[in-house]
């Protein structure tokens, strides 16, 4: 052990400072989806890890259905609901009693759909917890939908595919609305709590919306969140117009939208915003710089990135 003391006493260190991975050619087309944009925004390196190593986490598993998987639960309902309903039209014209018996057709059939992963968990008293959990916010939500103006449902779960900065992207959209002049609404159902904050910064949360708003060919009239909480279901967002869904507001009315005029304006921002970090992707930008306290909470790379073996 001495000859090892004297060994390491006398050892030459070099540190590197290696945050840069190699760039991406010009012209070679890599591909990704709005998750590769929200993890560049929220740390470079879990971008590069997750979408050019191909690092993943592994699943911890626990007693009941966690948020990812009730999320994806409640996505199911409300494809199955607007596929049979279509539009406000018959969603105002149709009786209660059948009305009813077509939510309870799409909660039903979404269960049965989940049951048959999580069959230990889906006990009778818990089914019916659940389902009149669905149920209880569908209810809620129709509600508010019959306070729209006119509007037919143009897609639901709608994939749209697309090239952004020789980025191939495929972005999963839960629901767009057609109004009766033609523009489109576009919503992200949460069961989280959204904030429009969060498609905005240089590094924004939620960068989904944005990407489908600059990319796509239609004219957009709103763009929101639906959040689908018990006893809290609501829009939240951003209107071209006052009056196109209850509680959106236009980007002049809305606080938390800071020195944009207007409907383009916006559009713009995001642009830069969105092909800025798109740029620092393919250049290579990939180090442990978490955008906040809270980015590594739920990050599942640690023994990767090793960030909490930092040096304070």
């Amino acid at each position: 052990s001495h000859y090892a003391t004297i060994i390491f006493s006398t050892r030459r260190t070099e540190v590197l400072n290696d945050t840069v991975a190699p760039a991406i050619p010009a012209g070679e087309v890599v591909s990704g989806g709005a998750g590769l944009f929200k993890d560049q925004a929220a740390c470079p390196f879990r971008a590069f890890a997750r979408h050019r190593l191909f690092a993943e986490g592994l699943d911890a598993r626990d007693i009941g259905l966690d948020a990812r998987v009730r999320g994806s639960l409640m996505h199911d309902v409300m494809e199955k609901l607007w596929r049979r309903l279509g539009s406000s039209q018959a969603l105002l014209d149709m009786p209660q009693d059948q009305l009813n018996g077509i939510i309870n057709d799409a909660v039903q059939g979404a269960i049965n759909a989940c049951r048959k992963q999580f069959p230990l968990t889906f006990t009778a008293r818990f089914t019916q917890l659940e389902t009149d959990r669905l149920c209880g916010m569908i209810h809620q939500l129709l509600a508010i939908e019959r306070e729209r103006q006119p509007f037919t449902v143009h897609a639901c779960e709608h994939w749209h595919r697309f090239i952004f900065n020789d980025i191939t992207i495929s972005t999963r959209i839960d629901r767009i609305d057609q109004l009766a002049d033609g523009r489109y609404v576009i919503m992200d159902y949460k069961t989280g709590e959204p904030k429009i904050s969060q498609w905005f910064s240089d590094r924004p949360d939620e960068p989904q919306l944005p990407l489908y708003a600059i990319t796509t060919e239609g004219e957009l009239a709103a763009i929101v969140f639906t959040r689908l909480q018990k006893d809290n279901v609501s829009f939240i967002g951003l209107a071209q117009d006052d009056g196109i869904l209850p509680g959106v507001k236009t980007v002049t009315d809305t606080r938390q939208v800071k020195d944009i005029p207007d409907w383009e304006t916006l559009f713009k921002q995001w642009w830069q915003t969105l092909e800025h970090l798109a740029r620092g992707f393919r250049e290579g930008h990939a180090a442990v710089d978490p955008k906040d306290a809270g980015t590594c909470r739920y990050c599942d790379l640690h023994a990767l990135c090793r960030i909490y073996e930092r040096d304070k």
